[in-house]
């Protein structure tokens, strides 16, 4: 299935991040955080799990942001 902004849950974020390097590092409640460090320079992503209901546009946008990946990357 081609990936879309549309069509993430929890689970494909956290399986992406984790093929890019990212760890978990914390978590309190339904947000998890995962990190990652290049060149000195700490990415850390806030993810919500609620389930296996799709992630809202918007909020996946603000993944890709936090993340530092290209979206090209994320949409392959």
């Amino acid at each position: 299935m081609t990936r879309g902004i549309h069509n993430w849950r929890y689970i494909d974020v956290v399986v992406f991040l984790r093929k890019c390097g990212f760890t978990l590092e914390r978590s309190r409640g339904s947000h998890h955080y995962y990190t990652r460090v290049i060149s000195d320079k700490v990415y850390t992503v806030t993810v919500q799990f609620h389930g296996s209901k799709a992630i809202d546009p918007r909020i996946m946008n603000s993944i890709i942001r936090q993340s530092g990946i290209p979206k090209e990357e994320w949409f392959k």
